[in-house]
């Protein structure tokens, strides 16, 4: 009897179907990273927004937008 990968179906999975399940999965993966940054970034304004602390002292306005801009978050 072949073994799997001396078959036509087995190398359609080796060579095909496995890697592009292995693309998907990477897809997914950072889409999900993605996803989870734009949430921490969310809650971050959102609790700038809360706290009112870009209004209140223009001084810790720019550490904090420094801060953001670092944190790969404020554009």
């Amino acid at each position: 009897m072949p073994e799997l990968h001396e078959t036509l179906m087995g190398r359609k999975l080796i060579e095909g179907t496995l890697p592009d399940i292995a693309d998907q999965l990477k897809r997914i993966a950072d889409t999900m990273q993605n996803k989870a940054k734009d949430e921490d970034a969310r809650r971050v304004i959102e609790f700038l927004e809360y706290e009112e602390a870009l209004t209140k002292d223009p001084a810790t306005a720019g550490r904090i937008r420094i801060l953001l801009k670092l944190m790969g978050i404020w554009s």
